[in-house]
């Protein structure tokens, strides 16, 4: 497989938080390749893990290596084009850090963006060196969730172009009409706002994220999955960490099943072992002893938990989303 990077500047849509601005995303792109290359792609650029505030006990991301290929050719599907899945990154997390399943949804013939939420909840680094950090007032949660949503649509409208450029390694390989539009955490928020609103979304799933913005009163017509927590919590919490964990998580869970009440396909699928972050390479490079005590991580094992995730992300939107059309 591939993968590429880009930098892409919105020029019909101002930044929200830099009105002055133009919105620009830092965009990472999984796709199957033509053929191997002779580079593989990075985990992250070094000129982006030097604004990294990540101490001990966080793995070294430098040391990670990839199953892809930097900037190989785009693999032509034996008929029609590759489906598309766009997946937002959880509130802080590196596009990256999902790996995971970016690489094995990749492997099964999708093509998948994860953007950088520019401003907000991450320090990013373009390609070029310039640096934008989070802005030190962000807005309400609803309304950061429309935020987030509206870069999808800044995504699908980039790869749009890309599709329709004969310059690009991505001409006529994109089926951009129906969509797959996952997240984690902030980023399923993100996911769900999407599916509300635009009919292009032809499957979401949100990877244990709270649920704001216009979901819990409208429904969302697009089939869609909850893919979340068991609600255990770190053996080492005190008892009210317990107790205010617990209350977070069942209110998350009542509103979940309040929104798939409004919901024609909507399904809650509770992932036994799980915590939020085995939802992200974490789970993988978080080493044991150091996995036990991370307050994030559940006691899924590390190989087990994220075969889990990736699978019932593949398999959920390979139902819906008709994939062997496009193969």
């Amino acid at each position: 497989m591939g993968r590429m990077e880009f930098d892409w500047h919105d020029e019909t849509r101002p930044d929200p938080f830099v009105p002055s601005q133009r919105r620009e995303l830092d965009v990472l792109v999984w796709y199957p390749a033509k053929r191997a290359g002779s580079m593989p792609a990075v985990y992250v650029r070094e000129n982006w893990l030097r604004q990294l505030d990540r101490p001990f006990p966080f793995p070294k991301l430098n040391r990670v290596k990839t199953h892809s290929w930097d900037s190989v050719p785009v693999a032509t599907p034996d008929r029609g084009r590759w489906p598309v899945v766009i997946l937002s990154s959880g509130f802080g997390a590196l596009p990256s850090e999902y790996t995971c399943i970016t690489e094995e949804l990749a492997s099964r013939g999708y093509v998948v963006a994860v953007p950088a939420n520019t401003y907000s909840g991450l320090t990013v680094v373009f390609p070029d060196g310039h640096i934008a950090k989070e802005v030190e007032t962000l807005p309400s949660n609803d309304h950061l969730a429309q935020i987030w949503a509206d870069d999808i649509k800044t995504v699908v409208k980039q790869l749009a172009e890309l599709d329709e450029s004969p310059a690009s390694l991505f001409y006529e390989r994109l089926a951009l009409t129906r969509l797959g539009v996952i997240g984690h955490s902030f980023g399923g928020v993100a996911a769900a706002q999407y599916c509300i609103a635009e009919p292009t979304c032809a499957a979401g799933i949100n990877m244990d994220g709270a649920l704001w913005g216009d979901a819990p009163k409208r429904g969302i017509q697009s089939p869609f999955l909850f893919l979340i927590r068991d609600g255990t919590t770190a053996f080492w919490s005190s008892k009210s960490e317990k107790r205010g964990w617990a209350r977070q998580y069942h209110e998350f869970l009542a509103t979940y099943q309040a929104t798939c009440a409004l919901s024609p396909r909507c399904t809650v699928d509770i992932q036994p072992g799980f915590r939020h972050m085995n939802f992200t390479d974490s789970a993988a490079l978080f080493r044991a002893p150091l996995v036990w005590v991370h307050p994030l991580l559940g006691s899924v094992g590390r190989s087990d938990g994220l075969g889990t995730a990736r699978r019932k992300v593949a398999e959920f939107l390979d139902a819906w989303m008709n994939h062997s059309a496009s193969r």
